[in-house]
Parts: C-alpha cells; structure tokens; sequence
C-alpha cells in the first residue's frame, strides 16, 4: 500500500540524517577538547579564565506558516504548515571570565540539530471504477535542521554550586534538508497515481541568519580534590526570536537538559618573599681618585629556595653584596728626553751642523706628439682634448696634460707666426673605415682653427689618405686606434717644437734629522707623539701607542713639503702619556738656512735639463724625422763635464725581455746620436705606470727616450 512504503522511505531519510548529524558532534567534541587542553594550560597561568564542553537534549517546538516553498509538491486546496515537534540535539564549548565574585561574561560556540514533521489533511477526489470517492490526504513535511550558533551570555552565581545563566544566540543554518509525503486516508482501495506525486525530497530554500534568546539553571559538582573540574547537569529553555527561513515565518523554541564538563582553575597561591643579605668588602688602590671611596661593586644571587603550604608560597632569597673600598694609588714615575742630532751624507751623526736647504732649477723638455687621435668611424674631436684659448693653461700640466693642449698650442703659435702654414693630414684604420672620414677628420680640425682663432683657410691645407704615413701595425685593434688620427706639419719648426718647463727643487743639506727618544714610564705607555711645526704649522707627525721607535728619522727630502719650508726655525715636541694619565713634553728648536741660486742669465746657467723624446715607431729604434732636429739642441746643452743619463722606455705590448733589449736599443741609439760615450745608458722596459697605455697617445709617449743633464755651476 502507498502508506505502507511512505512510511519506510521516511524512517531511512531520518536515520541517515541522525548518523551524519552524529559524525558532525563527534568532530567538534575533538576539536573542542583539544582547545580545551590548550586553554587550560594557559588559564593555569592567568588564574581568570574558565572553559568546557557540554551537550544537551530535549524537544523542540516550531512554529511556521507557509503553504510551499521552491521543491515542494503544491496540491490545489492545500492548507498551511504551521507547528511541529521533534527532538533537539546540541553540542557547544564556552569559555568565561570572572568579572566579579559572583558574575561571569563569557561566550558559547556550538552546533545543534533538530527534527520533526509538519503536517496538514486536505479532501481529493479519486475516480475507482467509474465510481468517484472523496478521501483526505494526509501531506507530511519532514524536515532535519543543523546550525551553527554563537552566544555572548551572563551567569550569576549566587550559591558555589548553583548558576543561572542568561544569553543571546546567533546562529546560521547549515544543513536543511526536507522529505514530503502524501497518503491516503480513505481505505476503499484508491491510490495516488505515480510514486512521483506521492514523495519528495529535497533542501529547504532561502536559510538566513536568525536569533534567540535563552536561560539556563546549571548546578555545578566538582570531580576533583582541587575543585577546578566540574562535571555541570543544567536545564535550558530557547525561544526564537527571528525567521530561520523567509518568507516561512519559521520560528523554533526549545527545551532540553543535559550535561557539561568545566574547568574552573582556583586562584594562584600568594608568593611572599623575604631576602636575606650578606655583604662583604674588597680593598682596591686606584690611580684615578683622589680620596677614599666605598660603592656597591656586585650583587649576585646565591641561593633561592621555595616553601608551601595550602594557603601561600614562600620563597627565601640570599642574596651577596660585595662593596669596594677605593684608596687612592701612587702614580708611577715618568720621565722624558729627545735629544736631536744630523745624519749627513756619509752617514755619520753630528750634534754641532746647521741644517740648509738648497734651491735649483730644472728645465723639462716635453715632445709634443703632433696628433690628435679619433673614435672608429668618428670625426668629433674627442672630449679629453683642451678647446681653450689660454696659453698659460698647460704651463703646470704634466706632459700628458700638455698634450691635450695641443690643438690651442699650435692655434697660439700660428698667431704668433703669420707666415706660417700648417699641413692637417686626415687617417684612417683602413679597416672599418673609408678616405671620407678622413676628410671629415682634417676638415673639423681645420674648422677648429678658423672658427676659435680667425686663422685664414689659405694657411691650412687638408690632406687626405688611408693609413698615416708612419703608420702603426694594423693587424690588431690597438694599431687600428693608433692609425684613427690627425696628423700636423709645419714649413717652420717652430710651430710643432717641444714645450719648455721650468721646475724648482729643495734640497735640504744634511739630508735627515734623527730624534733619540727616551721613555721612562712604571705604570706603561699609553700613546706618544712627535710633532714637527714651523710657523706654527704641523708639517710632520709620528704617533704610536706601543714602544717609541729609537731613533726617529726625518727624511726631509721624502716630505713634500720640503717645497714649502721657509727660514723660519722648525719647533718640535715630543709628548708621552701613560696609563696614570700623567703627560710629559719636551720640545726644541732646529735652526737652517736656505740657499737660493741668483743668476743673471737663468737660461744659460740651469744646473739640470730633462729632456723627454717621443721619437720611435712601434718596435722601432730608429729615429722620426719629427725629433731629429731636437737632437742638435740637447747637443748644444751638453757641457763636458755634465752628468748624462739616458733611459729608453717602450709601451706595455709584448713579452717583457723583449721590451727590457728593445728599451736598452732605443737608448743607444739615442747616446750614438748624440755622441756622448760617456752617458749612462738605461733600457727600462715596458712603461704602463706614466702614461695609460690604454689609450694611442699614452703607448706612444711610452715608446720614448728621456735624457737627464745634470751640469755643475759656474
């Protein structure tokens, strides 16, 4: 009969819903005892707070009005739903705090389920063999609701054992599944036409949050000597306040008892500590008072025992105090002395000479390399050469700073030289590059000269070609950066000769000054020092904080400011501290004079001549027509009793012994030109230190021979 399989379809639906139900509660009781754990050990530590777990169990009573919601079977003349009863099954833990004695706030989490069925009876007609038969149907709506609720509560407790809480739930609905059903009540034998309109199962629609509120009488029975476990049987009545449906008007109340574990940690004991001292004394000299002093130098504890009792803890402390008695200590001697005396020439030492200090003059012939190197494929005149009209810029630049110069140089001297003309010889690499950047080249030069200095066009003639007539190899890249160039000619030597420069040398005469420091300190050296002035100035200062060197030498010629140093005497001052924090100083006077070198004639009477010859090609040791003029003007400024030193040098390219012999070539060669047997002939090697050899102009003056004359005064 359809009564019959209704009925056992719908005893399924609900056991299987009350097992998934109790799945659910088994999980949350794990997860709320292991919070438990964790918050009991902490509230062991703060004293205030309570936690537990509980469970209750009761009916439950619904109130709705509704006639269908979306999945429901709809049956004309049907009534409404509007009250049911089931059973109700919750699980929730809580946590509280004790604001005062007998009041605690605290909060519930929980999840509850609940079940029951709506039922209404409605007439219908059934046609039974052409007879028709007015029976009731009985529609039945079953429904299985879980949720999730969350409730902030009040508990008074006036008795130990007694507790009346009041709360405020707020809870959503997760699980809402519903079973509809529909049976005859007639008994003549008619039945509904298909399973289908006789059951439906399905989700009810539209779940919002909702609200109730509750109260609850709890009694409390502690399972623990210590009564901070408490098992807690309470009754509970809610009553809802809101929809848990729209539009359903679905309210629930419930009513239940149960059973409720809690953990109520009793208030800490009272620490009461009481300390016990012993002091002691130490006697200590000290450099660094001056009258006697006590102070508290240590306080440690030695020991630290712990006595209970039900009521308190006691805790004794011993505690050590070491005071210091300071008398005052008696510096130790300290004594100093900085004799001076002179080293001279041949190293012995003199008390009695009187230190001087000579003036010379030096001429230095520089080369000036008559080119200007370019970028690959470039005619811009490169940054790193000088554009300014002021002649006496380059009088201070060394010979590289000389030679970025050159372009207002040789402008300068065409002014100076009307007549004159300048070839300006355009090259290129012959490898990237094309006869029309060499052009470009030669004609920005000639731009240059006629747009800064006025110099007329006719006086500058524009040649053109390939590689440079001396050429440098063009197989690597260096010898291709060596042939991106300009190159100068002149009808007058004049206007490419070396530039000329003059420089004064000091010498001071004994050439060392030596201080014989003598220390005598008991209680140790802390610092030294040695302190040169003149005119109150410090030119030189040696300084430690071990041992004081004996002696003490002043390399005055080493100083640059042996330049500097006037007739003025020279104080010095020698002071020591030792770890008493006493100083000592001893100081003195060094009296010297200079000797200056008046001449009438500064050019035919110079004491030293340098001369520096760019004047060879890449691994050559032959001389360029550009420097074989200047090699009868040094000739002319050798005296027979001049001092001639000859160095060759050659760029960094190549192995080492190799640049050592064609150094030591290029120097002979020289000396053979200038015939001068008697010179002292260096090969240097490679030389990558004066000039950067990572630029053409820099391995070029590096392929250079320089000569140093050094001649006696008349």
């Amino acid at each position: 009969m359809p009564v019959s399989r209704a009925h056992l379809q719908r005893t399924i639906l609900l056991q299987m819903n009350m097992r998934s139900g109790y799945r659910c509660i088994q999980l949350i009781l794990i997860a709320v005892v292991c919070l438990l754990e964790i918050c009991a050990a902490h509230a062991q530590n703060k004293g205030i707070f309570e936690f537990g777990v509980g469970g209750t169990y009761g009916v439950n009573y619904t109130s709705a009005s509704f006639i269908t919601f979306n999945g429901m079977k709809d049956y004309p003349n049907a009534g409404l739903f509007t009250t049911s009863q089931g059973m109700f099954l919750s699980v929730e833990a809580k946590g509280s705090i004790r604001v005062i004695p007998m009041v605690k706030i605290g909060a519930k989490l929980g999840y509850s389920s609940y079940d029951g069925s709506f039922i209404r009876t409605y007439p219908t007609t059934i046609i039974h063999n052409g007879v028709p038969t007015y029976p009731d149907i009985i529609d039945s709506l079953s429904k299985t609701v879980g949720y999730l609720s969350f409730s902030p509560y009040l508990q008074f407790q006036p008795l130990d054992q007694v507790a009346l809480s009041f709360g405020f739930n707020v809870s959503q609905v997760i699980e809402k599944k519903f079973h509809q059903t529909q049976d005859i009540l007639d008994t003549t034998g008619g039945q509904l036409t298909t399973k289908r309109d006789a059951e439906t199962s399905g989700v009810i629609p539209s779940p919002s949050p909702w609200g109730s509120a509750w109260a609850q009488l709890s009694f409390l029975l502690p399972v623990n000597s210590s009564q901070s476990v408490f098992l807690e049987p309470n009754i509970r009545a809610e009553i809802g306040l809101s929809s848990q449906f729209t539009d359903l008007n679905w309210k629930s109340n419930f009513f239940s008892a149960g059973i409720g574990i809690i953990y109520q940690p009793r208030p800490p004991r009272p620490v009461i500590t009481d300390t016990v001292i012993i002091r002691d004394t130490i006697t200590s000299q000290e450099k660094a008072i001056s009258s006697i002093r006590i102070d508290l130098d240590q306080t440690e504890i030695t020991k630290r025992e712990n006595f209970e009792n039900p009521t308190e803890i006691r805790q004794v402390i011993t505690k050590k105090e070491t005071y210091r008695r300071r008398i005052p200590a008696v510096a130790g001697l300290l004594s100093i002395t900085c004799p001076v005396t002179f080293v001279l020439q041949d190293k012995s030492e003199s008390n009695t000479v009187k230190l001087t200090v000579d003036e010379t003059i030096t001429n230095h012939y520089s080369t000036l390399l008559p080119s200007v190197f370019f970028n690959v494929n470039s005619s811009d005149i490169p940054s790193r050469y000088f554009r300014k009209q002021d002649t006496d810029e380059h009088a201070n630049y060394s010979t590289l700073g000389i030679y970025y110069s050159i372009l207002p140089i040789l402008a300068e001297r065409l002014l100076v030289n009307p007549q004159t003309h300048l070839k300006i010889i355009g090259c290129n690499d012959h490898i990237s590059e094309t006869i029309d950047i060499s052009k470009a080249r030669a004609t920005e030069v000639q731009r240059y000269f006629i747009d800064k200095f006025g110099i007329a066009a006719s006086r500058l003639t524009i040649i053109t070609r390939n590689l440079p007539e001396n050429a440098s190899l063009s197989g690597d890249e260096l010898g291709a950066e060596e042939n991106r160039r300009v190159d100068f000619e002149s009808d007058n030597d004049i206007i490419l000769e070396p530039i000329v420069l003059h420089d004064t040398a000091r010498v001071a005469d004994p050439p060392i000054t030596r201080f014989r420091p003598n220390v005598i300190a008991e209680s140790g050296m802390q610092s030294w020092k040695l302190e040169l002035l003149q005119n109150k100035v410090l030119i030189r200062e040696f300084k430690g904080t071990d041992e004081v060197p004996s002696p003490l030498d002043w390399e005055i010629n080493a100083e640059k400011t042996v330049k500097k140093l006037t007739e003025n005497p020279i104080e010095y001052r020698f002071s020591v501290k030792d770890f008493d924090n006493q100083t000592q100083e001893v100081s003195g006077i060094i009296r010297f004079s200079e000797k200056k070198q008046q001449r009438e004639n500064l050019q035919a009477e110079q004491l030293n001549e340098h001369f520096s010859l760019m004047c060879f090609d890449y691994d050559e040791v032959k001389l360029t027509k550009a420097n074989s003029s200047q090699i009868a003007v040094i000739r002319n400024l050798i005296s027979a009793d001049a001092a001639i030193t000859i160095t060759g040098s050659t760029d960094a390219i190549g192995k080492e012994d190799y640049n050592l012999e064609l150094s030591l070539r290029r120097a002979k060669a020289i000396a053979k030109a200038l015939k001068t047997p008697k010179a002292k002939i260096i090969g240097a090697g490679k030389d990558d230190k004066t000039f950067p050899n990572n630029l053409p102009e820099g391995r070029i003056y590096s392929r250079r021979v320089d000569i140093k004359v050094e001649r006696q005064v008349k």
